[in-house]
This record gives C-alpha cells, sequence and structure tokens, in this order.
C-alpha cells in the first residue's frame, strides 16, 4: 500500500494507524494532529520519506523517520479556490513560498493537480502534499504592470475646462531611477517636455519600489478663443533606462481635442 502526496490536519487520533505489511508513506504533509504516524502493533515496516510535520502531538510512534522528512516546519497553508490548504507560493501572489513546494523527490512521478492559488499545474521537483484537482481554465498569475500611463482630465476640451494631464511610473523591481520622456505629439511634429519645445528632452526621475509615482505634467483651464476644432492630437510618455533609450515595461498615450 501506498499513501502519497496527502494532507492530514486536525486529526484527534492516528492520521495513519499502520498495521500489517510493508506500506510506503510519503510526499504528505502532518499538521496539528494528535498522532501522525502510528503502529498498531510492532508487525509492520512502513517506510516513510519526503513527508511534513508541524505541531502534531507524536509525528511517529513505532516507525523510523525518513532521510527527507521535515519536522517543526510550517507548511504556510491559503486559502484557494477548492479549499484552504494550499500552499502560499510568491508566484501565485502571496507574501511568502512554503518550505513544501519544490521539497519531494526529484524522481518521483508527479501527480497532475496543484498545490498553488492560481492553479497552475505542479511540475518538477513536486510540492509535498495534497494536490488539488485543475481546472479547465486556470487563473492566470496578474503579472505586476510596469511603464508608464498617461491620464487626462478628458478627452475633449472647451472654452473654461480645466485641462489635467498625469503620468503614473512604474519600474522594474530594484529600478531606483529612470529617464521621463514625455511628447505632445501634434500630427507628427513632437514638442518635449519639460521645456515644450522641438529637442529631445527627459528629466531624471526617482522610482518608489512596488508602487507607481505621479507626476502632474500640465493642470490649467482650458483659454477662451476661436480656436475652431481639432481632433488627434497625443501625448506620450515612457521611462527608460538613465542614459539610453531602452523603455522600461510599457509606453503610455492619450489621444485628445478641443472645440
Amino acid at each position: 500500500m501506498t499513501v502519497s502526496f496527502c494532507t492530514f490536519v486536525d486529526g484527534l487520533q492516528a492520521a495513519i494507524l499502520v498495521g500489517d505489511g510493508q506500506p510506503s508513506i510519503n510526499h504528505c504533509i502532518f499538521n496539528g494532529n494528535e498522532q501522525a504516524i502510528v503502529d498498531s502493533d510492532g508487525n509492520a515496516v512502513a517506510t516513510c520519506d519526503y513527508n511534513v510535520f508541524f505541531n502534531n502531538g507524536i509525528d511517529y510512534s513505532g516507525e523510523e523517520p525518513g532521510a527527507h522528512d521535515l519536522f517543526d516546519t510550517d507548511p504556510v497553508f491559503v486559502h484557494g479556490p477548492d479549499g484552504s490548504y494550499y500552499l502560499s507560493q510568491l508566484v501565485a501572489g502571496q507574501q511568502i513560498t512554503s518550505p513544501c513546494v519544490d521539497a519531494g523527490d526529484p524522481m518521483m512521478s508527479i501527480p497532475y493537480g496543484t498545490t498553488r492559488t492560481d492553479e497552475i499545474a505542479d511540475i518538477a521537483p513536486p510540492d509535498i502534499g495534497f494536490h488539488y484537482p485543475l481546472t479547465a481554465t486556470p487563473t492566470p498569475t496578474p503579472i505586476p504592470w510596469m511603464g508608464t500611463q498617461v491620464i487626462m482630465s478628458s478627452d475633449r476640451f472647451k472654452a473654461g475646462d480645466q485641462f489635467k494631464l498625469d503620468v503614473f511610473c512604474m519600474g522594474n523591481p530594484g529600478d531606483q531611477y529612470a529617464e521621463m520622456f514625455v511628447v505632445l505629439d501634434v500630427f507628427g511634429d513632437f514638442w518635449f517636455w519639460p521645456l515644450w519645445t522641438p529637442d529631445l528632452q527627459g528629466l531624471l526621475i526617482a522610482l518608489q519600489p512596488e508602487q507607481p509615482v505621479t507626476f502632474s505634467i500640465l493642470d490649467f483651464q482650458w483659454p477662451h478663443g476661436d480656436f475652431g476644432e481639432v481632433t488627434g492630437l497625443k501625448f506620450w510618455a515612457a521611462i527608460c533606462r538613465p542614459g539610453t533609450f531602452q523603455a522600461i515595461g510599457e509606453i503610455g498615450w492619450v489621444e485628445f481635442g478641443y472645440y
């Protein structure tokens, strides 16, 4: 008999009571049980390895631990789409990665399933513990946004309207500085911020770790006068690695007009 890739939680008796034979117990998590693996009468010799134990009354009784077992090791469960015993993982959006992740025998066949809350299938080396069934359409892991986003107070302006242009900037993890470029595109003629001249120019900016930085580029009241109606004007914005024109992430833009 083989017991593998199971999770036993808060049992009031032995999670596994070994009787006769030579069972194999591997890749299981035992968390908060009165007893984990217990030999009932001494007639069985279980082969145990790659198991994780945490907060049990007794981990082993009458059986020998495996060389790759982990003791006093919190599996760090998180709630997911189908239950409460997924494993915390940075790649799935949690703050830390469970020590059970990739902790299994590299030569072991991997069960078809997942321990991740974003329901991405497990790959070698296997995770220890129960694997939830995969849904037909896995939920993709959110990819952090990087680059620039351009926000305007409107896309059509008339006399007296408040014209507000903001640029949100977000760099790669570890980026401290970037060179920001903002361009007014008037039907192929380009005017560069901050001086609004045709000369290529940017501004060195400081970035914040894992959060966007907001820059107010323009904020004024659209003037009175007969300017006719114009559409198809654009603002572009990008951040680049300092001293280069290598863009970081997305290049933001908006289109606007006036009447």
